[in-house]
């Protein structure tokens, strides 16, 4: 491969990331208004993208409001039933425990998966450069495939995301009640792929981003991300 090419391939690389803040392109009903990039192109079973007919142009737009905060609060429960809840919920949402002491009231959890949920990354708005349709994708989607032209080439870029937190939950008592303190950490990792046809790998990039509840980081292009607070607030009581 050339230099130019190559050099044009992992500027590419670098660029893929954001996540959805605001109007998402649906109606009240959920129908698209505009198509989103996974309704547009998904990947093979082999694992190849399926590779774009045209170049598309786009623009990023970073998260709105701000990051998700701590959650603290007070519970009417006693201890023993908010503790049991708690860990009860992080089961069934596909948590792992990696440390329990009920004495001191520490549940320490982690998640691995989808991100599209807990991390705000911002927005990728889209056109196809052949045809005039635009699109917008939250790019905490877990997978997502754009088409770029370097030189005379046309290159598919699939770019794939996972979340691995780090939920920490401290349970006291209140009174009768239970007062319930969450934070977490975050790492977001991004892995990219040019192809030049189904069978043909160019060029891979893989990128990880750390950030804690409140704060917020960059991936080297700038694309910013940080929590959504729907972390922490999995294990606040349903009546709160």
């Amino acid at each position: 491969m050339r230099r130019p090419m190559m050099v044009g391939l992992f500027f590419l690389l670098g660029w893929m990331l954001a996540a959805c803040a605001g109007d998402n392109g649906t109606t009240a009903s959920g129908k698209g208004l505009i198509p989103t990039a996974l309704e547009r192109t998904r990947g093979t079973a082999a694992g190849a993208p399926v590779m774009k007919a045209s170049a598309e142009t786009l623009r990023y737009q970073r998260p709105s409001g701000a990051p998700g905060s701590k959650l603290e609060q007070s519970v009417a429960a006693p201890v023993a039933i908010t503790w049991d809840a708690v860990q009860q919920t992080l089961a069934a949402a596909g948590f792992t425990f990696s440390e329990l002491d009920e004495r001191t009231g520490l549940i320490v959890a982690r998640y691995g998966g989808e991100p599209r949920d807990f991390v705000d990354c911002g927005t990728i708005v889209g056109e196809d450069a052949a045809t005039g349709v635009a699109w917008r994708e939250d790019a905490t989607a877990p997978r997502l495939t754009l088409a770029r032209s370097t030189g005379d080439r046309l290159v598919t870029i699939e770019r794939t995301l996972l979340l691995d937190a780090r939920l920490v939950v401290q349970i006291r008592p209140d009174g009768e009640g239970s007062f319930l303190q969450a934070i977490a950490n975050y790492v977001v990792s991004k892995k990219t792929d040019a192809w030049s046809d189904p069978g043909t790998r160019y060029a891979s990039g893989i990128e990880s981003i750390g950030f804690s509840t409140g704060g917020s980081s960059r991936f080297a292009k700038g694309t910013e991300c940080w929590p959504t607070g729907r972390l922490e607030r999995l294990v606040q009581p349903a009546s709160a």
